[in-house]
């Protein structure tokens, strides 16, 4: 299998994933309501999630990397099932919070694991292709695929009711085909994701000290330290509009949400359709820079900037929406050349648990701007405070500008990374 053979592959099997979760991102606050409950108790499970999430993150990738990278997606997949079978169930606040610390462990160990196996894959595999443009192909393909799934959710619940179905019914019908998705997932990974576990000489123990050690002196390194730095400082602003635009529509229509409740699914399917355009644009921007993939992720933060003048600046709803999903299409740009930036740092031994140091980074930046933002609209209007936080991650942005960050990959040793690894990885 050739290097284009395989991001195909994994770009329909990502892809079939994001369709299986997509069907119900954008109705899962609205379904939670029709249940019963109330808005401090769904914020109080968010909150739980993200805990959980942040809690499992970085174990679970290093479970990847220790027992096998297929494993662990196979039990995020469980996670979701369980997941959407609770929330189904769910009418009273312990069973909600029994299905959001699922959502959370299927969260944290799907992030890290078959990004590692594809790396691996891919740098075995024939072809010329970088690996910034594997991901550009990939997810170019999974964010299309994951698109459809959103506006499928959003034409369903539109005309639905002309088959009968009341509201609670078609979210729960929604619910019943993400599942189907999740359970048709597990053959389709055992299938198409080979991946043999190589015995271990060491004792468990043994193998956690190694790990923990060989992780450690990954992460001192200065160009892996200053992007991690760089994105708890670039993250906030994007993680508060994707937050709180809805709020800002309301606020600039004066309507009541009901009203405009279409856009938001519509705007989901568009921001990953966007995400889609913007992976291809990412790799011919990498090639246009020399792959220096540091100042290709500072570029695509500094369009983002404009589009966020744009956006604050905006006088009505159309001009607001369209700068809304600039936003999202600058912000997709840098997707692959920091997927490529932290691979390239990293060795197979703990690739995964990497990836997931890097999700977990990107979960805090997130929940700092959430943190800003609700303290800073105490004093100022939301534009303001996002272009307050658009201010802050410049400090982000001149740090993806240092030499360390902007150097070509090395070529590899492929003996020396197969006594490397702890897996051995073919098709």
């Amino acid at each position: 299998m050739n290097k284009q053979q395989l991001c195909k592959r994994y770009g329909i099997h990502l892809g079939l994933t994001m369709f299986a979760a997509m069907l119900l991102l954008p109705i899962l606050t609205p379904y939670l309501l029709a249940q019963g409950f109330v808005v401090s108790q769904i914020a109080i499970a968010m909150v739980i999630m993200s805990a959980v999430i942040i809690v499992s993150e970085v174990p679970s990738g290093a479970l990847a990397d220790h027992f096998g990278r297929r494993r662990l997606f196979c039990c995020s997949l469980i996670f979701a099932l369980l997941t959407n079978l609770l929330l189904l169930v769910a009418t009273d606040f312990i069973t909600l919070l029994i299905a959001v610390s699922c959502w959370g462990l299927n969260q944290a160990t799907l992030s890290g694991t078959l990004n590692a196996w594809f790396v691996e894959r891919f740098k075995e595999a024939e072809g010329e292709q970088t690996l910034n443009q594997g991901f550009a192909s990939a997810y170019g393909l999974a964010y299309g695929i994951g698109a459809s799934s959103a506006v499928l959710s959003a034409l369903f619940l539109a005309f639905g009711n002309q088959l009968g179905l009341s509201t609670l019914q078609m979210y729960q019908l929604i619910f019943i085909v993400s599942s189907i998705g999740f359970v048709l997932l597990l053959p389709l990974t055992f299938h198409w994701v080979k991946e043999v576990k190589t015995p271990s000489e060491h004792s468990f123990k043994q193998a956690l000290n190694h790990h923990v050690g060989t992780t450690i002196k990954t992460v001192r390194q200065p160009a892996l330290a200053k992007l991690l730095i760089a994105l708890v400082i670039v993250i906030p602003v994007s993680a508060s509009i994707e937050k709180f635009w809805p709020i800002f529509v309301h606020q600039l229509e004066q309507v009541d949400m009901d009203a405009v409740a279409w856009l938001f699914p519509a705007v989901m399917a568009a921001t990953f359709a966007l995400n889609g355009v913007a992976a291809v644009l990412s790799a011919k921007l990498c090639t246009l820079l020399n792959q220096k993939l540091g100042q290709a992720m500072a570029v695509a933060h500094l369009l983002k900037l404009v589009a966020l003048v744009a956006m604050a600046l905006a006088p009505g709803l159309s001009w607001f929406v369209a700068a809304l999903l600039l936003f999202f299409l600058c912000f997709g740009l840098t997707q692959p050349a920091q997927l490529q930036l932290q691979h390239q740092l990293c060795d197979n031994s703990v690739r995964a648990t990497i990836e997931s140091l890097g999700s977990l980074t990107t979960r805090m930046g997130g929940m700092l701007g959430a943190a800003l933002t609700g303290a800073l609209l105490n004093l100022v209007s939301l534009p303001v405070s996002w272009l307050l936080l658009g201010a802050l991650s410049l400090l982000g942005i001149v740090l993806l500008f240092s030499p360390s960050l902007n150097q070509p990959e090395q070529p590899e040793d492929k003996e020396t990374t197969a006594e490397a690894a702890p897996t051995d990885v073919s098709v």
